[in-house]
């Protein structure tokens, strides 16, 4: 994307930054509460780890628009992680219940699962990514008047096992600090380790 865009994007970002930071909050309010009335309700048995949530900071942001990732082209209003919320379980078992609960209680637009483009080693990062939108019908007033203010904004979903979310680290670490970094040659010496990802 080219610098000019980027600097109007990210300039317009700051200056709104604090509508896409109280979006966080309630989004991930509502991923704790819904898991939690599951899980008391025994609707769904989840063994949950975390649940974390992070507003994109502007610097990030643009680093990410400035990335050979996105053409001069690109709509900036398709952006989806500009509000990130990650959903950590044990076991593939808790990572299917916890995306079927984000499947009943929010508007899904997009599932992508990250395993499915790994070829047939099947070795690197795995995850669900999920764009979705709040699903009205709130109880509580005060609910369904963030609602109204955030219902037209999409947002990013992961959810993961734990052992995925420290291999994830583990990949974020080495290319934050290694010039030469390489996710196969990663992969490689954590070959031992791959069919613990599919547990």
């Amino acid at each position: 994307m080219n610098t000019q865009k980027v600097t109007e994007f990210c300039g317009w970002y700051g200056k709104n930054r604090e509508f896409y930071e109280e979006l966080t909050e309630f989004v991930k309010e509502l991923l704790v509460s819904t898991i939690a009335h599951s899980r008391r309700r025994e609707i769904m048995k989840i063994d949950l780890y975390s649940v974390e949530a992070r507003c994109k900071q502007v610097d990030s942001l643009r680093d990410k628009l400035l990335s050979d990732e996105y053409p001069d082209d690109f709509p900036a209003k398709e952006i989806f992680d500009l509000v990130g919320s990650r959903v950590i379980g044990y076991s593939k078992y808790d990572v299917e219940n916890i995306v079927e609960l984000i499947k009943n209680n929010f508007i899904v637009h997009k599932i992508e699962d990250k395993q499915l483009r790994l070829g047939k080693a099947g070795i690197g990062y795995q995850s669900i990514h999920i764009i979705a939108s709040l699903k009205g019908g709130f109880s509580v007033l005060a609910e369904q008047e963030k609602f109204e203010r955030f219902k037209d904004i999409r947002f990013e979903i992961q959810v993961r096992t734990l052992l995925q979310e420290a291999w994830a680290a583990k990949i974020i670490r080495k290319a934050t600090n290694s010039r030469g970094f390489c996710q196969t040659k990663l992969s490689v010496n954590f070959i031992c380790f791959q069919p613990l990802l599919n547990y």
